[in-house]
């Protein structure tokens, strides 16, 4: 069993959907494909930092309301949970464009555990909420992406 429910030295699963999938800068004991259901990641958000600028804002993955998204699940140790929250706070939180959420998810190799993981959500009244875009203008967004992530952001994009 993957989860322990309602135990407070219970250990915590982090829902990553987008660079956490490639860089997720703090240790875990275990990671496990993940499923949340009732969110779907879009390229929604507009980024001023780590892929653009004000001038030339590119675009990052949020999760949006409807659908699934297929992920990864990290999961914490319950000792290191307030350092590895802090350091998500300061990664993904810089101008609050995400609501850090707990949400349901379906967790394993069978995705048939069934638990809450922490992710954060994309928030659709903030200025840098990009919406739905189409692909020519996300395109005008993420062109200056390095190839294999402009292919990762288009495949998003073009998936059904």
């Amino acid at each position: 069993m993957l989860f322990r429910s309602n135990a407070a030295d219970a250990n915590v699963w982090v829902f990553g959907y987008g660079s956490l999938l490639w860089h997720t800068g703090f240790d875990y004991m275990d990671v496990q494909p993940a499923r949340v259901q009732g969110y779907h990641r879009a390229l929604c958000v507009y980024s001023h930092v780590y892929r653009g600028s004000k001038e030339r804002p590119g675009l990052v993955c949020g999760l949006l309301a409807g659908g699934a998204c297929r992920g990864l699940a990290f999961r914490v140790e319950a000792t290191s949970w307030p350092e590895v929250r802090a350091y998500l706070h300061e990664r993904e939180m810089i101008y609050d464009v995400y609501v850090p959420k707990w949400v349901n998810a379906r967790i394993g190799p069978t995705l048939g555990e069934i638990g809450k993981v922490y992710t954060f959500i994309a928030n659709p009244k903030h200025a840098q909420y990009a919406g739905r875009l189409d692909v020519d203008r996300s395109e005008e967004h993420t062109s200056e992406l390095q190839s294999r992530l402009h292919l990762v952001c288009r495949l998003l994009l073009e998936k059904k």
